[in-house]
């Protein structure tokens, strides 16, 4: 987002009408990707008298969080990401928005956390949503730092790039409440601008870089009615890459690296991503980062990989902030530094990666510098109400074996039923019936069989006979040992889930669903299907045992699909096998569910749907 608060404010102390307020919108918003700022981080006193230090301490944070997420903002989009951000904040640090908003309120330091109290009003936190009363504190605000403001800042016309100079808390304030004051009074404004194809396509004409990286998007996206023309992406995208439009360069680098095939050029994709990287554009940097850490369009260099990830991780780009702490977490290129790990995973989560939420619930189940078994809980039940699948599980363990909470076996068995449910779609009750919770009855499948015999119940028949010998341990274990694939496949699982008071042993788990897949086993025993190469897929991609290695996990998956049929017909379903692995939210299987689309490789070609995936592939990063 462009920062030319000095033309905003102007105009906005001038009471201007709605078309004015367009265009100044136009170059307040539309064109961040054109600049690279460069702030000095704010001094922050944490020291002055206040009730509750360390509430303050938190709540200065949080403002410095919020400052550098509102410069580096690079979409229209993710206006509405600042409230996550806000209560992500609250929720990681234990704070009560009641009590927050008490001491931000506090007469006496009002004038250091206006901005906070506004958003508080705007958005109902702590206190019932008074819209009026927001907008009051916001205009006072700046009204109030308004000549503090603009003494502190100088713009640079060559980098075009607002360079502020702070070094109190009111300073920081200020800046915020400027911004928050006109995303309360253009929001509307903005969106409709990144909206309007007749406002840009006449602007494009006349030589404006945002309106012409704005028509490439559309062109390349398939959006407003404009149909899908590579061709045309690329040409308007070049235009705003010539006027200095970052953004739209790491754009045209996508269009030259998954285009149509006679535009692809790696070479020219890399150097516009690099372009684009050392302009400050943080998705450039973390595209970059993804190049040399896969080898994608250039050599594989890990160390400026973890350099390009930490550039776009300073920026606040939470999925490059996670990537950072798994290279600290693991020691991957760096040294292993679980306290650095920590706290750029906490930022990423706080920023709204999912998958980092779950691994700092991790973290603090098992962490030993970090370790806090009510804070594992706490994220690990967030997720799950959030839908996260994962942290279903984790939830029923909490609440089966008491971690963080106290023991509940009805919630257990609720998120047990509900995990199965999503993972399995089929036998709802499916670690209930393996034994979890209970003992494994012996005798009344038998009074079953009977039963089911007496009165010809053929189905009831097969799936009582498949749930004994899926719960038989003695059976498997036996079998195991003289090389039976499919009893190796259910001693695996019963070490990977804790089963049969099993302890869970992810090494034997692996180790055994490695022997059942060498021995070729491809399903269950009788009724549903379940591959053990699938579970080694699994291990990988959920980093059970391992690192997180989507790599070997969609390895495993493919295998999986080629064992299922002959070649020929494994080669006729590529894409339906790409499909099913996308949903299940492998990410290299999404830009092969593009390129299928794109090419008609196992399907008719399909240029929405094909753009439709490659959109979601890249979202998922």
């Amino acid at each position: 987002m462009s920062d030319n608060i000095e033309e905003n404010n102007h105009k906005i102390n001038n009471d201007t009408n709605v078309t004015e307020s367009i265009d100044i919108q136009k170059s307040n918003f539309s064109d961040e990707s054109s600049f690279n700022t460069t702030i000095n981080p704010p001094l922050i006193n944490n020291n002055a008298l206040f009730p509750n230090n360390l509430t303050i301490k938190y709540i200065n944070e949080l403002l410095q969080e919020l400052h550098a997420f509102l410069l580096n903002m690079d979409s229209q989009v993710e206006i509405d990401n600042l409230y996550n951000l806000v209560k992500n904040f609250l929720f990681e640090y234990d704070l009560d928005s009641d009590n927050v908003f008490e001491i931000i309120s506090n007469s006496q330091y009002t004038s250091c956390y206006s901005s906070l109290i506004g958003y508080f009003y705007q958005h109902g936190i702590g206190c019932k949503i008074d819209e009026i009363r927001a907008f009051e504190i916001y205009s006072n605000a700046v009204k109030n730092n308004q000549k503090t403001l603009f003494d502190q800042f100088s713009f640079d016309q060559k980098n075009e790039s607002i360079i502020f100079h702070n070094d109190d808390i009111k300073e920081l304030n200020g800046i915020i409440a400027q911004y928050f004051y006109s995303i309360f009074l253009y929001k509307d404004v903005i969106l409709y601008i990144g909206a309007n194809y007749k406002f840009h396509i006449k602007n494009a004409e006349i030589g404006d870089n945002v309106s012409q990286y704005y028509i490439g998007y559309y062109y390349c996206y398939d959006i407003f009615s404009t149909k899908l023309d590579y061709s045309k992406a690329v040409e308007w995208y070049s235009k705003s890459s010539e006027g200095g439009n970052i953004k739209a360069m790491f754009e045209l680098g996508i269009c030259y690296e998954y285009g149509d095939e006679d535009i692809r050029d790696e070479k020219k994709a890399f150097n516009l991503y690099l372009k684009s990287a050392e302009g400050g554009y943080r998705r450039a940097l973390y595209e970059l980062g993804n190049c040399y850490h896969y080898g994608r369009c250039t050599f594989k260099d890990e160390d400026k990989a973890f350099e390009s990830y930490l550039k776009a991780a300073e920026k606040g780009h939470n999925f490059s902030q996670y990537e950072v702490a798994n290279y600290y977490n693991y020691g991957r290129h760096v040294p292993k530094n679980e306290e650095k790990g920590f706290y750029w995973n906490r930022k990423a989560a706080i920023n709204g990666n999912t998958d980092a939420q779950f691994k700092l619930a991790e973290c603090y189940l098992n962490n030993s510098i970090n370790k806090n078994e009510e804070k594992a809980f706490k994220w690990y039940l967030k997720l799950a109400n959030d839908g996260f699948e994962r942290a279903m599980d984790s939830v029923a363990k909490c609440y089966r074996d008491g971690i963080g909470t106290n023991i509940n076996l009805e919630e257990a068995t609720k998120w047990n039923k509900q995990y199965d449910d999503i993972l399995f779609e089929v036998d709802k009750n499916n670690k209930i019936q393996h034994g979890i919770g209970s003992k494994v009855d012996e005798i009344k499948p038998l009074e079953i069989f009977s039963d089911a015999v007496k009165n010809n119940q053929r189905e009831i028949l097969e799936k009582e006979i498949i749930l004994y010998i899926r719960n038989n341990y003695k059976l498997h274990i036996k079998n195991a040992e003289e090389g039976d694939s499919v009893s190796q496949y259910y001693i695996g699982y019963y070490d990977c889930y804790d089963i049969f008071s099993t302890k869970i042993d992810y090494s034997k788990a692996i180790e055994l669903y490695s022997k059942s897949s060498e021995g070729g086993n491809i399903k269950f025993e009788l009724g549903e299907y379940k591959l053990a190469l699938n579970e080694l897929g699994r291990c990988c991609y959920f980093r059970i045992c391992t690192f997180k290695d989507e790599d070997k996990a969609f390895e495993f998956y493919l295998k999986t699909a080629e064992k299922c049929h002959s070649y020929s017909q494994y080669k006729n379903r590529k894409a339906e096998w790409y499909l099913k692995l996308a949903n299940n939210g492998i990410e290299r299987a999404m830009d092969s569910v593009a390129k299928c689309y794109r090419d008609g490789i196992g399907t008719n070609k399909n240029l929405e749907e094909a753009t439709r995936w490659f959109i979601k592939y890249k979202a998922s990063k």
